[in-house]
C-alpha cells in the first residue's frame, strides 16, 4: 500500500521498486510515463543511491537509440527534482550516461560549465579517476570554445574554494590535479593543472614554482579574459609564498616580467588584503612596478596621492594626476569628489556631514558622520587647513595643463580654479 498524503499518494521504497518492474519494459514515450519515471527514481534514490542508479542505468542500456538516449537521459535528468547537486550526482554515477548528455544535450552548447559539475561530484564519490577522465569528453565534443579555455574553466572553478576546503575535500583534488597532470602530460593545457597544485599544496620547490611563473607569463594565461583574472591572483599568491624561496630581487623581477606582458591587468585583483599589501609595498621599488600600478590600479593611485599629500610633496602629487589623469577613471570621479566636497567645507565652514536616517518604525534620527572617503584623507573627522588646500588646487591645475583638454579634465581643472579663488576671497594669500 502507498501512504496517504494531502493532494494524493506518497510513493513507499517498496512501491517503487514494483512499479519499476512493471512499467521498464513499456516502450511507452509520453510526458506522464516520464514523470512516472522520475518519481520512482527519485523514490529509490532517496533510501538506496546505487539501486537508482542500477535501474536508471538499466533503461539506458535497453533502449540505445538516439530517441531513447534523450528520453532516458537528457529528458529524464532535466525534471529530476532534487537539488541541483545531487542531480549531477546521480547522473554521473555511470560514464554512459554523461557522455550521451554531452554528446547530444550539450553538443551546441558550451559544455565545460557542465563538466566541471560531473567533476566535483565525482570527487564526491571519492571516483578520482573517472572525475580524471571527464577531461576526455571536454576535449571530444567542446565546440564553443578552445579546449585551453574549456579546462581554464574547470580548473578555475574546481579550485576556487581552496581557502575554505576541508582537509579531505584538499585531498581529493590534490589526488585529481595530480592524476591529471599524468595523463594528459602532453596536452598544452597541462600545466593549469600544475599551477592550482602548487597552490594547493605550497610548494617550496624553487625550480618547479619559476617553471610555472615563466609559463603563466608566456602562455598569456593572465590576459584579461575568460576567468584570467583568477590567475592573476594565483601568479602573486605563489610569489607571496615564495618569499622564503626567492629573492625580492627575483621576485621583483618576476613582478616587472608580469607588467611588461599584461599591459593592462591589475597586479592586485582578487588578492586577499595581506597579498595586496605586499604588492603595494613592493611597486614603490621598481619604475616599471610603479608606473604600471599607477596607470592600472586605482586603489594604488590613490593611496600615493593621499601619501604625497599628508607629506606635503605637491609637485608628486601634480606629478601623479598628471600620469593617471587620462587612464584612470576613479582619480578623475574622485578629484571631482574632493574639489566638491572642500568648496562645501569652505562655504558652510564644517567638516561633517549631517545624515538623517529614518527608520522603519517611522523615527527619524539625525547624526553627524566624519569627512567621507575623499582622494587625501581619512575617514576621521578633522579641521581642513586651508593653505593645504590651496595647494592641492595648484597640483591639481598643474597636473592637468598638459592634456588636450576633455570636457572632464576641463571640469576638474575649473572647479580646482573656483576653490582657488574662493580661498583667495576668505584672505588667504597666494
Amino acid at each position: 500500500m502507498q501512504k496517504k498524503r494531502k493532494g494524493g499518494f506518497a510513493m513507499t521504497y517498496e512501491y517503487a521498486i514494483e512499479r519499476f518492474k512493471i512499467i521498464k519494459d513499456e516502450k511507452i514515450r509520453t510526458t506522464l510515463h516520464l514523470q512516472e519515471l522520475e518519481n520512482i527514481l527519485i523514490c529509490v534514490y532517496k533510501q538506496n543511491e546505487e539501486k537508482a542508479d542500477e535501474m536508471w542505468q538499466y533503461l539506458v542500456d535497453k533502449y540505445d537509440d538516439i530517441n531513447s538516449r534523450r528520453y532516458y537521459v537528457i529528458r529524464l535528468f532535466r525534471i529530476l527534482s532534487l537539488p541541483y547537486d545531487l542531480k549531477w550526482k546521480f547522473i554521473s554515477m555511470h560514464k554512459k550516461r554523461i557522455e550521451i548528455l554531452f554528446a547530444n544535450a550539450y553538443a551546441n552548447t558550451n559544455i565545460s560549465f557542465k563538466a566541471y559539475e560531473v567533476i566535483r561530484g565525482y570527487l564526491e564519490l571519492n571516483r578520482i579517476s573517472e572525475a580524471v577522465e571527464i577531461i576526455d569528453f571536454v576535449k571530444k565534443y567542446e565546440k564553443k570554445i578552445s579546449i585551453f579555455d574549456g579546462v581554464k574553466l574547470i580548473v578555475v572553478n574546481l579550485t576556487e574554494d581552496y581557502f575554505t576546503d576541508s582537509k579531505e575535500v584538499e585531498e581529493k583534488k590534490h589526488f585529481f590535479l595530480e592524476q591529471c597532470i599524468k595523463r594528459y602530460l602532453e596536452d598544452d593545457f597541462s600545466p593549469l593543472f600544475e599551477i592550482k597544485l602548487i597552490i594547493y599544496k605550497k610548494s617550496e620547490q624553487k625550480e618547479q614554482i619559476e617553471n610555472s611563473l615563466v609559463w603563466m607569463i608566456e602562455s598569456g594565461i593572465c590576459d584579461t579574459t575568460y576567468y584570467s583574472n583568477r590567475f592573476i591572483r594565483d601568479y602573486f599568491l605563489i610569489l607571496y609564498r615564495s618569499r622564503d624561496i626567492e629573492s625580492e630581487k627575483e621576485i621583483i623581477h618576476f613582478m616587472e616580467l608580469f607588467c611588461e606582458k599584461y599591459t593592462n591587468s591589475w597586479m592586485r585583483y582578487w588578492s586577499s588584503p595581506d597579498v595586496s599589501d605586499w604588492i603595494a609595498s613592493l611597486s614603490y621599488k621598481s619604475t616599471i612596478l610603479y608606473t604600471h600600478s599607477l596607470r592600472t590600479d586605482r586603489n594604488f593611485a590613490n593611496d600615493v596621492i593621499k601619501l604625497f599629500i599628508r607629506e606635503k610633496k605637491w609637485k608628486e602629487v601634480s606629478e601623479v594626476i598628471s600620469k593617471t589623469m587620462t587612464t584612470n577613471s576613479y582619480i578623475v570621479n574622485n578629484l571631482d569628489e574632493t574639489l566638491e566636497y572642500l568648496e562645501d567645507i569652505i562655504e558652510d565652514e564644517k567638516t561633517t556631514d549631517p545624515i538623517s536616517v529614518k527608520v522603519l518604525e517611522g523615527i527619524s534620527i539625525s547624526f553627524t558622520v566624519s569627512i567621507p572617503k575623499i582622494i587625501f584623507h581619512s575617514t576621521s573627522c578633522y579641521d581642513v587647513d586651508q593653505n593645504e588646500i590651496v595647494q592641492f588646487c595648484d597640483a591639481v591645475i598643474e597636473g592637468c595643463k598638459d592634456f588636450t583638454k576633455s570636457e572632464e579634465i576641463l571640469k576638474i581643472e575649473n572647479k580646482a580654479m573656483c576653490l582657488k579663488k574662493k580661498m583667495f576671497g576668505k584672505g588667504d594669500q597666494p
